[in-house]
């Protein structure tokens, strides 16, 4: 009797224990719920869901760089002496000084390697053309200062401009003296042979004379060859300025 009651004793005790554990499991299982919904409900309302969510602007879509542009330098000076300058290739600039009074011209283009490429020349009312052996691209400064009798002007710089026309030098008539000519005492037994015509002149210039050896040339004509009024070959390249020199 007293062995089936302490058996009895045992089996509730371990019943109670069972209960106990299972609610405990219960309680535990029910705050897992409640916490996943509390956080899901929490990334829900966030802005990085919202920044996630929302639609997101395509690499193409993105402007695209832009290209490289030529250095741009320009300086109000006096416009008795304006310089304007453009490339010439990928290895070669030029500058051109348009004189508006005679006297001393000193200008100069310096580069990012701090090489300046300075002329100084005596100058006349016209073009003056300047070269520089270095990109555009690189090039850092352009000036010039001219100087006549008692006053100094610092020049204007200004980029070319793709249809400006730059003024050239007026060109001295070349004079030609008159042939004497033969009066023959008594009537020639043969007729008299003219002498050979002057081999045609090319090219012409802008008001239609002969070019001359020294002469400036347009720029249309750099690196061409020609004939002068006195049917010498010429070719026009650079000598302290684009000119007209014997072939």
């Amino acid at each position: 009797m007293a062995s089936r009651i302490g058996s009895g004793r045992s089996v509730t005790r371990v019943n109670r224990r069972g209960l106990a554990v299972f609610a405990f499991l219960a309680v535990l299982f029910a705050g897992v719920l409640i916490a996943g919904a509390a956080s899901a409900k929490k990334h829900g309302n966030s802005p990085h869901s919202d920044s996630t969510n929302a639609p997101t602007l395509a690499a193409s879509q993105s402007p695209p760089p832009s290209a490289a542009r030529l250095p741009s330098f320009a300086y109000p000076g006096d416009q008795r002496c304006a310089i304007t300058y453009r490339a010439r290739g990928t290895t070669l600039m030029t500058w051109t000084a348009i004189i508006a009074v005679a006297g001393q011209l000193i200008t100069h283009a310096s580069d990012e390697s701090g090489t300046i490429y300075r002329h100084v020349a005596r100058v006349t009312p016209g073009a003056e053309v300047f070269t520089a052996p270095v990109p555009l691209s690189q090039v850092n400064d352009i000036g010039g200062v001219l100087s006549t009798a008692g006053s100094s002007y610092a020049c204007s710089v200004a980029p070319y401009r793709p249809g400006h026309r730059i003024p050239h030098k007026p060109r001295p008539k070349a004079s030609h003296r008159p042939r004497p000519q033969v009066r023959p005492s008594t009537p020639p037994a043969a007729p008299v042979t003219q002498p050979p015509t002057a081999a045609s002149c090319y090219p012409l210039s802008d008001e239609g004379t002969c070019y001359e050896p020294g002469e400036y040339c347009r720029y249309s004509d750099e690196g061409t060859t020609g004939v002068a009024g006195d049917g010498e070959q010429i070719v026009c390249e650079d000598n302290d300025g684009w000119r007209w020199e014997p072939a």
